[in-house]
């Protein structure tokens, strides 16, 4: 990651994608089947790593995005990890049924779907996204799989 960062700072770029910086499932190790938020050890590097390279970023003037993938979670037998969610969190409609309510847009057939109209939830991804993400260094996001629930709920 280091010795990309001063080739994007030599190119005039203001901002910088990053995929998904979460754990993943081994299956998916590119991000898109998170199933521990808060372990920022993935297959691109390690967290260190990922913090030096925004704070490089960030002296230059450059902002990191981050793609993040909050429709959906990897779950051990409806048990999350890093950090622990209740299975009231999974869409009843999802591939492993939970107990929320059913899912607001597209169904997933690779992870559980969240319930994004249950209220701990939402606070549970806006804890993830300001108090984890952006203390890490990030900047802002890209939304992944965002037909998988409703607009209003990405306010």
């Amino acid at each position: 990651m280091e010795e990309n960062s001063s080739r994007i700072i030599k190119s005039g770029f203001t901002a910088v994608w990053f995929p998904p910086p979460s754990q993943s499932t081994e299956l998916a190790p590119w991000g898109y089947e998170p199933d521990q938020l808060y372990n920022l050890d993935s297959k691109y590097g390690k967290e260190s790593e990922l913090k030096s390279t925004i704070n490089k970023l960030h002296s230059y003037g450059i902002d990191a995005i981050a793609d993040v993938v909050i429709n959906h979670r990897h779950a051990e037998e409806t048990i999350f990890t890093n950090p622990s969610w209740p299975i009231t969190f999974i869409c009843s409609d999802a591939k492993v049924k939970g107990t929320g309510s059913p899912s607001t847009g597209d169904c997933v057939d690779f992870a559980e779907d969240l319930d994004h109209t249950n209220l701990g939830l939402q606070n549970e991804i806006v804890k993830y996204l300001n108090l984890h993400l952006k203390a890490k260094g990030f900047d802002g996001w890209r939304y992944d799989m965002v037909k998988g629930f409703e607009p209003c709920y990405i306010a």
